[in-house]
């Protein structure tokens, strides 16, 4: 004999699957209006993520600059959140440029954000080029750069310079 709280709900297996159906439709709801909040957040955590790497580039380039000789690497991994992930950066520039291009850090994400980074020293701006004394531009990572202090070419603004190459 089935127990006498089951025999009074007859009306259980209509209301299990409608109970269900409101379920779904509040969290439906929520996901609607908790996306956004959600796109905004991944977004800041790439922002963050790069803003991170650049910190380290930045200081990788000085410390290098401040010590002829010596050379420093550092990975750039930004890992993608969501949609937003890094699509490119350019180091540097052709070392016959002033010194407000030369010594810049830029980026683009896939969200369309860009920016730039001045990198500046005590003594000004510092001036960064690939080895072939033109901006160094990074599509594919993560990725290691390598830094080194140079001699510039003649003929340029800069007696010395930060060479930056991809491993």
């Amino acid at each position: 004999m089935r127990p006498p709280a089951l025999r009074r709900q007859t009306g259980a297996a209509i209301d299990v699957p409608f109970k269900l159906l409101i379920s779904v439709v509040i969290v439906t709801m929520a996901t609607a209006i908790l996306f956004p909040a959600l796109q905004a957040y991944q977004r800041s955590e790439v922002e963050h993520r790069l803003a991170l790497t650049l910190a380290e580039i930045e200081a990788a380039a000085i410390s290098v600059h401040h010590h002829p000789g010596s050379s420093r690497s550092v990975v750039i991994d930004v890992p993608s959140s969501g949609g937003f992930r890094l699509e490119s950066m350019s180091i540097g520039g052709d070392l016959r440029a002033p010194p407000a291009e030369v010594s810049t850090i830029g980026w683009r994400l896939s969200s369309g954000t860009t920016g730039t980074q001045l990198v500046i020293t005590t003594t000004g701006p510092l001036p960064m080029a690939s080895t072939e004394h033109e901006e160094l531009v990074i599509d594919r990572f993560p990725c290691l750069i390598i830094l080194e202090a140079k001699v510039a070419p003649p003929g340029g603004h800069y007696s010395a310079f930060v060479q930056v190459s991809v491993a």
